[in-house]
């Protein structure tokens, strides 16, 4: 499931490299997780593996390769959908 796209981000002469996007841990760290990806500018977070359960912060770096480097902190929380849900029996009747 893509929860963003990367916009917004722009280099102030439009002639420079692309900028090229990154997804860490906030504290600089790899992530491991195995939940994360980025394809193109959309980021995406999918799993249900009920382990996976948890909240990330994240850390999305941008850079133009040789000339800058940014980066925007941010949290995910990962939950269990399921403890919301009601279930709904429906009446079996014989032929």
């Amino acid at each position: 499931m893509v929860i963003t796209s990367i916009t917004g981000w722009t280099s102030s002469i439009a002639s420079c490299p692309a900028i090229a996007f990154t997804l860490v841990k906030s504290d600089d760290s790899a992530d491991t997780s195995g939940i994360f990806g980025m394809a193109g500018t959309d980021l995406d977070v999918y799993t249900i593996n009920p382990v996976k359960i948890a909240t990330y912060n994240m850390k999305l770096v941008g850079t133009v390769t040789g000339y800058d480097t940014k980066f925007v902190l941010f949290t995910v929380i990962v939950e269990d959908g399921c403890t919301s849900m009601t279930l709904t029996p429906t009446t079996i009747t014989s032929p």
